[in-house]
């Protein structure tokens, strides 16, 4: 129930998700009760279980968050049942909406990032706080690339490995000795996922103890138990961006490759350069005149926006 005066607020899934619940709190950009409602620990908590980061990264996001008020006199933490059954509630934007009832129901303000999610809360004549995303240019894992490096390798109780070279000639060099524990490897996972639902990449994947992400130009899989013993990054930046007339092929295979692009197989071990040889052959078609579609599992291929990119994460065969 709401006291006379009293400022109430209440977090969408993006203030969160993105860490800013707690800097708002310590940054003391606000004053009064923050509501949030028990149905997104129970979500939380239920994709943690499942093996999601995500999941785990907002339930310590909340519990960062009350740390921080109990020391705080101006601002207080509590939570309310909205009604909705969990079991219900498959996606953040269910969580959304479930704020938006909730704020309207208890006259309360809702904290968010989301421009959509303003323009909702106008239209039902919520009072909404559109805060501005924190914005860093520098991501965390970018000072171990240099233009020599293929990829980075940080596996917690290991140190830090970068893969340098080119594709097919390349060797494993440590770039930071210091073993990384659990605790510091969870810590950047968290800041690659903010980072990405901030808007600087996308997800491609999420399932039981693995993620697979596009963040910038950067390819990132996370893998977590019960997947991994531990906690694992692996980043991927491509450095070499080849055109077909690069790879010096005999006129026999170009006359072949011009004629029809049916029945060419591309083998070969890991990081030998299969991806980037694709990539030219795709661009190589497209500068042709031709149109060109790839199904990619995942899209990882950097190509010209004339050419379409497709996932098999997200369509079956048949739909594709």
């Amino acid at each position: 129930m709401k006291i006379a005066f009293e400022d109430l607020y209440v977090p969408d899934t993006t203030i969160i998700i993105e860490r800013s619940l707690s800097r708002i709190v310590k940054e003391k950009h606000i004053k009064g009760r923050i509501v949030i409602p028990r149905e997104f620990i129970n979500y939380f908590e239920n994709k943690a279980l499942q093996g999601s980061a995500l999941g785990l990264l907002c339930i310590q996001e909340v519990y960062n968050t009350i740390s921080i008020a109990r020391n705080e006199n101006d601002i207080e933490i509590s939570f309310i049942d909205s009604g909705y059954r969990v079991d219900t509630i498959n996606d953040v934007s269910l969580l959304d909406q479930l704020a938006r009832e909730l704020a309207k129901k208890i006259g309360a303000k809702i904290l968010t990032h989301s421009e959509m999610q303003k323009t909702l809360c106008e239209i039902m004549g919520i009072d909404v706080v559109l805060l501005q995303r924190s914005i860093d240019e520098e991501l965390w894992f970018e000072k171990y690339f240099d233009r020599n490096t293929l990829s980075l390798h940080i596996k917690e109780g290991s140190p830090i490995l970068a893969k340098k070279g080119r594709p097919g000639e390349w060797v494993l060099a440590v770039v930071d000795e210091k073993p990384q524990s659990r605790d510091i490897v969870e810590l950047l996972i968290e800041e690659i996922v903010r980072r990405t639902k901030a808007g600087e990449g996308f997800i491609e994947i999420e399932s039981k103890g693995v993620m697979l992400l596009q963040l910038r130009d950067y390819r990132i899989i996370i893998v977590m138990p019960p997947i991994g013993t531990g906690y694992e990054i692996t980043v991927t930046k491509p450095i070499i961006r080849l055109k077909l007339e690069d790879y010096g092929l005999p006129s026999k295979v170009v006359k072949r490759l011009d004629e029809r692009a049916e029945g060419i197989l591309i083998a070969g071990a890991p990081g030998m350069g299969k991806t980037t040889f694709a990539q030219a052959l795709a661009e190589y078609y497209s500068r042709k005149g031709k149109i060109v579609k790839t199904i990619e599992s995942p899209r990882d291929m950097k190509l010209p926006p004339i050419v379409s990119q497709y996932s098999k994460f997200y369509a079956s065969s048949r739909e594709l």
